[in-house]
């Protein structure tokens, strides 16, 4: 009798099944394609809520110390977190993640990071391309660690500011740039240190096979990276 039910139940779902691919066959949906990507989009789904889940501990941690340059450290750090998040938040909805969609993703996630008593505008503006799987990640951490910089620096003394990233495409690379109207970088100091800038050399050059520049005056900093095509 077990067996009976076992069988009609096997019966019964492989009856769903084929409908289901009928249905599919009928729209030119290839079945297998449409299960890879669902599968992959619950992958992308699962893989951003336990980064949320990460960054949510460290923030807990961030409200727990009184150091003012700890908390910050660990900010910093969630952020880092949230923007890989991104990237996995965006592939839950498309198979395509663009520049556009990513850059305006990550200005909104950064926000927490800009202080109380200041008003600070994203933009983001140029040519929009689809990224390679193999460099989305990097191109997120390189963008968030950029943002986080000028957040930190550009603003000393200001009420408000804008901070505009520019998209380009050329022959053989893509020149990315975060653009901000504030003080500049004071005259003599290094404009290249730093552990976040670190990290953004590393990825441009290692993952991005590119490079990385710094120009700044009284009208403001402008970081620019390419992206190999």
């Amino acid at each position: 009798m077990i067996a009976l039910l076992i069988q009609e139940k096997d019966i019964s779902e492989a009856i769903l099944r084929g409908q289901k691919y009928d249905e599919l066959a009928r729209h030119d949906i290839n079945p297998y394609q449409t299960e890879t990507e669902t599968l992959s989009r619950a992958m992308h789904h699962w893989v951003k809520n336990n980064l949320q889940l990460i960054g949510s501990l460290i923030n807990m941690s961030a409200r727990a110390v009184s150091d003012q340059e700890t908390k910050q450290i660990l900010k910093e750090n969630v952020a880092r977190v949230l923007s890989i998040a991104s990237v996995h938040d965006i592939m839950t909805t498309t198979a395509h993640c663009t520049c556009h969609a990513l850059c305006k993703k990550l200005c909104a996630g950064i926000e927490s990071l800009i202080p109380s008593e200041q008003a600070i505008v994203f933009t983001v503006s140029g040519d929009d391309f689809p990224l390679e799987s193999e460099q989305v990640t990097a191109i997120a951490i390189v963008i968030n660690e950029l943002l986080t910089n000028a957040i930190k620096h550009a603003f000393t003394g200001c009420d408000s500011g804008r901070i505009n990233i520019d998209v380009q495409s050329g022959n053989a690379f893509y020149v990315m740039s975060v653009e901000d109207n504030g003080v500049g970088i004071p005259d003599g100091k290094a404009c290249n240190k730093g552990f976040g800038l670190e990290i953004v050399t590393s990825l441009v050059h290692e993952k991005l096979k590119g490079e990385f520049r710094i120009r700044s005056g009284s009208d403001g900093t402008t970081a620019m990276f390419d992206i190999r095509k």
